[in-house]
């Protein structure tokens, strides 16, 4: 089966009975699947090159051995003398000793075929790319922050006693910032509120301090 605009040059050389010019067909892969293998006779034209040709892999996953050009993204796919036969692009007497080559040997078809699958499901599967994605993800993003504990403290009747005095030190102290996740609640009292935010002399603290009502107390929690 070839595929291209090549049906008058081949019928010039008088081998048009060894072709056949399927143009589209919605059964590409059964067709693939009949066959002996690919070959994928690319070549480097006004500065481009294969990307990752999506019919090596769908060879690969069905155990086909693959004859292919040289270039850059089929070399990411198969390897050369283990899953196909690479030659260079443009090269038609070297692609013509690789055909022959191997349509002559139905071992080394097998073999480059079986090993083609194996790489395929190794490294191209689906599920296996997408392993490797969440693995590159995590290899260059920053570990998550493990949770600091949270400590709530509740002052339900607050008076600027004692242990007041001392919750104000623990919010502004950096040590605790550090190692835990540190709220002060309590029951609203004008004038405590208005001490709190004057004892309180960093911004960010206030953040971590709130009035709540008895009754909301085990849903702050």
């Amino acid at each position: 089966v070839l595929v291209g605009q090549k049906r008058a040059e081949v019928g010039r050389e008088g081998v048009g009975e060894h072709f056949i010019f399927a143009g589209f067909r919605s059964d590409a892969m059964d067709v693939l699947a009949a066959s002996e293998g690919l070959v994928l006779s690319s070549i480097f034209w006004r500065g481009v090159s294969e990307d990752m040709p999506y019919c090596i892999l769908e060879a690969m996953a069905l155990s086909k051995p693959v004859i292919a050009s040289q270039l850059s993204g089929i070399t990411e796919t198969v390897v050369n003398e283990e899953t196909g036969l690479l030659v260079p692009p443009s090269d038609a007497p070297a692609l013509a000793i690789a055909i022959l080559r191997m349509y002559s040997d139905p071992g080394l078809r097998t073999r480059m075929g079986q090993a083609g699958r194996e790489r395929f499901l190794e490294r191209f599967e689906t599920s296996q790319t997408a392993r490797r994605y969440r693995q590159l993800y995590t290899e260059i993003t920053p570990p998550p922050t493990p949770a600091k504990p949270r400590a709530l403290i509740y002052a339900d009747c607050p008076v600027f006693g004692g242990a007041d005095v001392l919750t104000v030190h623990m919010l502004q102290d950096q040590r605790f910032q550090r190692e835990f996740d540190l709220s002060y609640v309590y029951r609203y009292n004008r004038r405590f509120h208005a001490g709190l935010k004057q004892r309180l002399k960093t911004p960010a603290a206030l953040t971590k301090v709130r009035f709540i009502e008895r009754h909301e107390l085990l849903e702050t929690m």
